[in-house]
C-alpha cells in the first residue's frame, strides 16, 4: 500500500502593516461639528443683540462714579453677520459711509444716529431701562481769587443720563458692530465754602 504523505500545513500569518490597516478600518471616526452650522451669535435674534448692546451700555454708565456734566464716551462691541447688521441697522439713522460722495467702496459702514433716533432703535428696552448716574460738583483749586482755595467734590442726586449722539461702525471684515456713545448727565458747577452753587461755563 503506497504511504501517505502528510503535508503540515500552518495557518498565514498576517503581517503589522495589514493588522494596523484593519484596525485603522474599524476605527470610530471622530463627530465634527458641522462647517455650516452658525454660531451663537449669529442666531440671536434682532431684539436679544439689542439688548446685549444696551446692557454693555449701562454697565459702562454705572460703572462711572461721578457725573460732572461733561461729555462721557462709551463703546460696546460685538460680532455681528453682515446680514444681521443690515436687518437690526438697514434704514436707521443716517448713513455717513460708504455713500456715492464718502468713500464709496469702504468694507466699513457708519451710521450717525441723534438722541430720537438712538431710542427709537432700542425701544422700549431704553425707556423701560432709563440710565441713570449720580450728579457730583467739580472740586479742586479755585481760580481767580486774591487767595486760592481747593473745593471739594460734593455728592449730589441721581440724575438721568442722557445720550447726545451715537455712531454705529461696522466691518465686513472682522464681521464686528462697534457703537460709540456721547453721554452726558448732570450740570458742571462748584458749592463754595458758603453753600452756594456756582454753575461752571466751559
Amino acid at each position: 500500500m503506497p504511504s501517505t504523505s502528510l503535508k503540515r500545513t500552518t495557518p498565514s500569518s498576517t503581517s503589522t502593516t495589514d493588522l494596523k490597516a484593519s484596525i485603522k478600518r474599524v476605527k470610530k471616526t471622530p463627530v465634527t461639528e458641522d462647517a455650516d452650522s452658525e454660531s451663537e451669535e449669529y442666531q440671536q435674534t434682532p431684539m436679544s443683540v439689542l439688548k446685549e448692546l444696551f446692557s454693555g451700555l449701562k454697565e459702562q454708565v454705572d460703572a462711572i462714579e461721578k457725573w460732572q456734566g461733561k461729555l462721557q464716551t462709551m463703546k460696546v462691541s460685538k460680532a455681528l453677520d453682515p446680514a444681521q447688521f443690515s436687518e437690526i441697522f438697514s434704514g436707521k439713522g443716517t448713513l455717513k459711509q460708504p455713500t456715492p460722495t464718502n468713500n464709496p467702496k469702504s468694507a466699513v459702514t457708519m451710521i450717525s444716529f441723534n438722541p430720537d433716533q438712538t431710542i427709537e432703535l432700542f425701544g422700549n428696552r431704553w425707556k423701560n431701562n432709563a440710565l441713570k448716574g449720580v450728579e457730583w460738583s467739580v472740586g479742586g483749586p479755585y481760580p481767580g481769587t486774591p487767595f486760592p482755595f481747593t473745593l471739594k467734590s460734593v455728592q449730589g442726586h441721581a440724575v438721568p443720563v442722557v445720550v447726545k449722539s451715537m455712531e454705529a461702525s461696522y466691518s465686513k471684515k472682522t464681521k464686528k458692530v462697534t457703537l460709540k456713545f456721547e453721554c452726558t448727565a448732570g450740570q458742571r458747577y462748584r458749592i463754595l465754602h458758603n453753600g452756594r452753587k456756582m454753575m461752571i461755563k466751559d
